[in-house]
């Protein structure tokens, strides 16, 4: 039985937890990561100081070129150990050298520790475990941060037309997004006939009402007890993503990246569907409206 991981792992963290999704009852299991040599070559001329501790680990585990189980220990338990001294199942780098593939082993198991180890101390294992808590700190916050600009938009959007906020227009008659003259003439039809679409299919990735992450708001993440959504926040973050893309903004190509959509029916499924990479569950249509507002802010 085997796990394979195409492509490289968000994150240590995640590929353990993945490549123990097999062997559940007691099976032999092999977890591989199919990864093209260039992509691992691409690793070597990244700054490590850009990216989390989770993924510095990940890395390292895929150039190790000793022992994998030690990287596992070193970064989990604050103690490198190769698989030999944990008396744990030969990881690939050791099999091989066990066979004889790759010249041997590169260092003496039962003579004395190399300086590598012996720089596994306490010290350094609290400074393993503080960098780790502090990453954890550093990710709550910018979630919290997050949220916190998304309300202040919504609050700043208020009951005016979104399709005259994106634009940066100002109509006195244009209050709300279904009495729009430029929307009805972009899309067709009114949006309120186009917001069906979107409402039947969002699911429970977000509010019903408001469309926010549905973690973060209250009343819909409420709803799950009481069996009624008592959101009435009016939504703005659909008909700001759905304009923005009807009227060619640049920053919505930039988050579909190389993904082409062919008219604004496939950009709706596009924008409901739940976007893999992310702290919270929630929408592409999320993480463009974060976009926007993100440009606004600069």
């Amino acid at each position: 039985m085997s796990v394979v991981h195409c492509g490289e792992p968000w994150g240590i963290t995640d590929f353990i937890q993945e490549s123990g999704r097999a062997g559940r009852e007691n099976e032999e299991v092999t977890s591989v990561i199919a990864i093209m040599p260039e992509m691992i070559a691409a690793m070597a001329e990244t700054d490590p100081n850009t990216l989390t501790l989770d993924k510095k680990v990940m890395r390292q585990y895929i150039q190790e070129r000793e022992c994998l189980w030690k990287v596992i220990t070193g970064h989990f338990d604050g103690l490198a150990q190769m698989c030999e001294e944990s008396k744990s199942v030969l990881c690939g780098l050791c099999l091989e050298r066990k066979n004889g593939k790759n010249g041997g082993d590169t260092r003496n198991i039962n003579g004395k520790q190399p300086l590598q180890e012996i720089e596994w101390n306490e010290m350094t294992k609290r400074g393993r475990i503080e960098e780790r808590l502090q990453d954890q700190y550093d990710i709550v916050s910018s979630e919290a941060e997050r949220h916190a600009l998304v309300d202040k938009y919504i609050g700043l959007i208020g009951t005016q037309c979104t399709t005259c906020w994106l634009l940066q227009v100002e109509h006195p008659d244009h209050k709300f997004l279904y009495a729009c003259k430029e929307t009805k003439e972009k899309l067709g039809c009114t949006y309120g006939s186009t917001s069906r679409q979107l409402y039947l299919k969002v699911k429970n990735l977000c509010c019903w009402t408001c469309k926010k992450p549905a973690a973060w708001c209250n009343e819909f993440h409420n709803a799950t007890e009481t069996g009624k959504n008592e959101c009435e926040k009016q939504d703005m973050i659909f008909p700001v993503v759905l304009m923005a893309y009807m009227f060619g903004f640049g920053v919505v190509q930039s988050v579909l990246g190389n993904k082409r959509v062919k008219d604004r029916d496939e950009f709706i499924a596009w924008m409901i569907e739940k976007l893999d990479k992310s702290l919270i569950a929630c929408t592409n249509a999320q993480v463009v409206f974060e976009a926007i507002i993100g440009s606004r802010e600069r």
